[in-house]
């Protein structure tokens, strides 16, 4: 892209509230980061304008503005994440060379910290978008600043606080990240195989959201840094119903954690009754899975191999008279049926 010099303010703001419009389109929810307000302000924005482009004029610098300030300190935290991939609002070409080093500034600073909660307005408007001056001359200035006018999606118009609204999210947010970080997927196939075989009570209750929480389990699981799991947390923690995302927080999710754990699969699924079933409930068909069997098979064979190895050292070494008696024909058949 060409850079040019000649863009005004009123100019740049129209492709910053584009760019807001395309960026957030699809998104449900807008998200903050956690940082230092006064120094996105004071160093990134009024900093980052290249030499001779953000002057003194009258007592401060040119875009040193109160009305834009209130805004950046609003909303110039804010993100969107798709796909687990984090956007500011600031990243957007200009093709100008007095903003775009300003706008690149403040979106590699925004990007450098981490997201600490879901971004909440009770306001539709952002931001003062112009306001006139009358100059000592008797003519009128008309002043561009920041300003958004919201999708009504983004605005929240419920009597809670934002706080509250906030708070809410956070904690949805770490209990599912929670679930996601303790739960391993080997306990939800081991509790979806016992609800396939109708041996868990009230299991069939549980298959979907189940079903649901394995398929978000095996996606975190591929993630490999901490920003991305958090990032993943988030995004997916705005969309999902609360007995998913809090899905350790309900008797199923003790039975997972029990599991995950390393607990004997049959005290972790007694405990689990003590919980949901009545005092005189009995189970319908004993405690058993794929695994189960996969594992005695296992324990058999190594079974299996060591007592054909002690046999074939027993007949090598001649140390059992009854067993030399046999005939080749039954010693073979004991043999095979160690295999």
């Amino acid at each position: 892209m060409t850079m040019k010099n000649d863009m005004s303010f009123g100019e740049f703001k129209i492709l910053f509230q584009n760019n807001f419009k395309e960026l957030t389109k699809n998104a449900s929810h807008l998200f903050e980061i956690e940082l230092d307000k006064d120094v996105l302000w004071e160093k990134i924005y009024l900093e980052s304008f290249p030499p001779g482009t953000n002057e003194i004029y009258r007592q401060r610098r040119e875009y040193d503005c109160s009305c834009c300030r209130s805004f950046i300190r609003n909303i110039g935290n804010v993100v969107v994440i798709k796909d687990n991939q984090v956007k500011t609002i600031w990243d957007f070409e200009t093709g100008d060379t007095t903003f775009q080093p300003v706008i690149d500034a403040l979106d590699k600073f925004v990007k450098s910290h981490i997201i600490s909660d879901v971004w909440v307005s009770k306001l539709k408007k952002i931001g003062t978008d112009k306001n006139f001056e009358q100059l000592e001359n008797g003519k009128v200035t008309e002043w561009q600043h920041f300003y958004l006018e919201l999708d009504r999606k983004f605005v929240d118009v419920t009597n809670r606080s934002e706080g509250e609204i906030r708070g809410g999210f956070r904690s949805t947010k770490d209990v599912f990240k929670g679930s996601l970080d303790k739960i391993t997927e080997d306990s939800l196939l081991t509790v979806l195989e016992l609800i396939s075989s109708n041996t868990l009570y009230k299991g069939e209750e549980w298959k979907f959201a189940l079903t649901k929480f394995l398929k978000y389990k095996k996606e975190y699981d591929k993630l490999e840094t901490k920003e991305e799991k958090e990032n993943y947390a988030w995004e997916q923690s705005v969309k999902i119903n609360d007995v998913v995302a809090k899905i350790k927080n309900h008797s199923i999710g003790t039975l997972l954690e029990n599991i995950s754990e390393g607990m004997n699969l049959d005290t972790a699924v007694t405990k689990y009754e003590k919980i949901v079933a009545p005092e005189n409930y009995k189970r319908p068909k004993a405690i058993f899975t794929q695994k189960m069997l996969e594992e005695a098979k296992r324990i058999k064979a190594k079974e299996n191999k060591e007592k054909k190895q002690k046999l074939m050292e027993i007949l090598a070494n001649k140390e059992d008279q009854d067993l030399l008696n046999k005939s080749k024909e039954d010693i073979q058949k004991m043999l095979d049926e160690l295999e």
